[in-house]
């Protein structure tokens, strides 16, 4: 981790877009402040030019050629809500996560319009409150380029 935010550093200094993706979260015992401290790490070194973030999804392949291969797929059990973005963990806490992260970057003193979640419900973004843009990526569409 700590030598990506030293390259993500080293581009921005060299004049490049930087944007930085926190994706997945997973809410383990103690995320919120493993979370913050990524972001204030991220921060101690550069502004990102634009934040992603995104929790974990189980898509059916994924899940069928893990079980297939015998790969240990326990954490399977904490989907609760089915998708077309694959299965996710239940909506209340995907949403308490984003708040979080959000809130967390507002008082780092981060432009929260140049944060973006991935591979999310439309009931997400109505639930949450902020701008969604039908027909393009939330992340990567032309509304996102506008900050490059």
């Amino acid at each position: 981790m700590d030598d990506r935010i030293e390259a993500a550093k080293l581009v921005k200094e060299a004049g490049y877009v930087v944007w930085i993706r926190v994706d997945p979260i997973f809410p383990v015992e103690g995320w919120e402040g493993c979370y913050e401290r990524l972001l204030q790490k991220i921060f101690d070194n550069l502004v990102p030019d634009r934040i992603i973030l995104g929790t974990p999804r189980g898509l059916w392949k994924t899940i069928h050629y893990a079980k297939k291969a015998g790969v240990d797929v326990s954490w399977t059990k904490y989907f609760r809500e089915k998708t077309g973005w694959g299965l996710k963990l239940p909506f209340d806490l995907r949403k308490a996560i984003y708040m979080f992260m959000r809130e967390k970057l507002r008082e780092l003193g981060y432009d929260v319009s140049r944060v973006s979640i991935c591979k999310e419900t439309v009931e997400m973004w109505k639930a949450l409150g902020w701008t969604y843009y039908p027909g393009e990526c939330q992340c990567y569409g032309e509304h996102a380029l506008k900050f490059s």
